[in-house]
C-alpha cells in the first residue's frame, strides 16, 4: 500500500504547489534547503556514522536540546546530525543543539528518503514527539537503521462539540422550567465539564471525558444548570430535595422492555 500513500502525498503537495511557489517568489519562503527536502543532502564525510536527531519545529527543538547536549557530552566520538522540518525550527536548532551538521528532513517519498539515508549513513535515528512518516520508517527498516521515538506518547484524540454541553444544559433548563437560558448557565456548564476531567483522562491526551461517560457528564451539567436557575430565581417549579436524583430519574433511558 506504499504506492497508495505516496500517490496521495504527491497529490496533496501538487495542490499546495501554487501557494508554495507564490510565497517562494514574493516572500522568499521555502527556498532554503529545497534540495535537501528531496533528499539532495551533501554526503556525510566523517568516518564515524552520525546519530540523527530529528525535531519538527521550534517546540520539538526546545524539548530535544537538553537530550542533544547530554548525548554529545556522553558520546563525544559519535557525531550528532540534527534535522528539522521548518525553517524557524532550523534557526533555533542551530543555536540550541550542538550538532556537527544540520539538514532539512526529506519529504516522505520513498526515493527522497532513500537518497537522504544513503548519503547521510546514520547509525540511529531519534524522532521527537510522534510525527511518524511511513516511508521514512519503512526505508529505515529496510536499510537496517534503528529508529526510536523520544519524548513521544500515544494520545487519544477527543473533541469539544454539542454532545458535551447542550444535552446537559437543555435537560437542566427543562427540569427547572427556567424562564430563560443565561450566559451564567453555560459558564457553569463549562466549569462542570472541566471539573469532570481526571488525571488519567489528561494522560491520554483528552481534554474532556470520554464519550462513554456522556450520560454522567450530562447529568452533572444538568444539576449545575438547575443550581443556577434556582439561585438566580429563574426556575418556575419548586426545588427538588435531591437534585442529582431528580435529574437521573428524568433522564431518557434507551432500554426497552421485551414483548413476546
Amino acid at each position: 500500500m506504499s504506492w497508495v500513500y505516496s500517490t496521495c502525498l504527491s497529490l496533496f503537495l501538487l495542490g499546495l504547489a501554487p501557494s508554495v511557489l507564490w510565497q517562494m517568489l514574493l516572500r522568499g519562503k521555502y527556498r532554503r534547503g529545497i534540495g535537501e527536502r528531496f533528499g539532495g543532502v551533501a554526503p556525510w564525510k566523517g568516518a564515524a556514522r552520525p546519530l540523527w536527531l530529528h525535531a519538527v519545529s521550534v517546540g520539538e527543538v526546545m524539548a530535544a536540546a537538553p537530550l542533544a547536549r547530554r548525548l554529545v557530552a556522553r558520546y563525544p566520538d559519535v557525531p550528532l546530525l540534527a534535522s528539522t522540518t521548518t525553517e524557524t525550527g532550523r534557526a533555533v536548532a542551530e543555536q540550541r543543539i550542538p550538532a556537527a551538521r544540520f539538514v532539512f528532513f526529506p519529504l516522505d517519498f520513498g526515493w527522497s528518503v532513500r537518497r537522504a539515508l544513503t548519503r547521510l549513513r546514520p547509525r540511529l535515528v531519534l524522532l521527537t514527539e510522534t510525527e511518524l512518516w511511513p516511508n521514512f520508517l519503512a526505508v529505515c527498516a529496510a536499510e537496517g537503521i534503528p529508529t526510536v521515538v523520544i519524548n513521544g506518547r500515544t494520545i487519544t484524540p477527543s473533541q469539544s462539540n454539542n454532545a458535551y454541553i447542550f444535552p446537559g444544559v437543555g435537560l437542566g433548563v427543562m427540569l427547572s422550567r427556567a424562564r430563560r437560558v443565561t450566559s451564567a448557565m453555560f459558564l457553569e456548564a463549562a466549569r462542570t465539564l472541566a471539573s469532570l476531567v481526571t488525571e488519567a483522562t489528561l494522560a491520554e491526551g483528552r481534554l474532556f471525558s470520554p464519550l462513554r461517560e456522556i450520560r454522567d457528564v450530562s447529568a452533572a451539567i444538568a444539576v449545575a444548570v438547575m443550581e443556577v436557575a434556582f439561585r438566580d430565581q429563574l426556575a418556575t417549579r419548586p426545588r427538588p430535595a435531591d437534585l442529582p436524583a431528580f435529574v437521573r430519574a428524568n433522564m431518557y433511558d434507551a432500554h426497552y422492555p421485551e414483548y413476546r
